[in-house]
């Protein structure tokens, strides 16, 4: 239903009904998180300062063990232009993916969905300029590199996912 109201244009007001019956049943649904971000971005019927408070009240709320936080990040992935580079470097920003990469400590290893988590995370991390948070998720994943962000860059996700870490080594080392 989340994704049909999205589809048939529900005022804020009867999603919001709908969400709060969702998440009654399902508090933490990340699959249901994410579609709910997607009617609060700018390409549908709401804003980007709608979709990130959102995103942050996901992270906020997640339980322990869970990739809900993982919603931020794909928050993140919406913004555009000007707007993604302010976000990137501010204080905010910074707060939520340190809030973030802690949270996923708690994931336990072996959940299939925490390294494309993991990706994602590290890649934010970098560009906020939080060099060694990010080299503790390159750590933890490995020299796996076919995921996203990786997998989309033109000169390759292996070319792309060794820049991005030694950046973070870089940086990292530097302090």
């Amino acid at each position: 239903m989340i994704t049909a109201a999205r589809a048939l244009s529900y005022s804020h007001s009867q999603f919001g009904d709908l969400w709060r019956n969702l998440t009654r049943r399902a508090p933490h649904h990340t699959a249901a998180h994410w579609q709910a971000m997607q009617y609060w971005c700018t390409k549908w019927h709401g804003s980007d300062d709608l979709m990130t408070e959102f995103a942050e009240r996901a992270v906020a709320q997640a339980p322990a063990g869970s990739l809900l936080p993982g919603v931020y990040l794909l928050a993140l992935d919406e913004l555009r232009g000007s707007r993604a580079s302010r976000t990137a470097r501010s204080e905010r920003n910074r707060a939520v993916l340190t809030d973030v990469a802690r949270r996923l400590e708690t994931v336990p290893a072996g959940h299939e969905g925490l390294p494309r988590v993991r990706h994602r995370l590290a890649h934010r991390l970098g560009e906020a300029g939080l060099h060694a948070a990010a080299l503790d998720q390159f750590r933890a994943l490995g020299p796996h590199c076919g995921a996203a962000p990786w997998n989309t860059d033109d000169a390759g996700p292996v070319a792309a996912f060794d820049l991005a870490r030694g950046r973070a080594a870089h940086g990292a080392r530097r302090g």
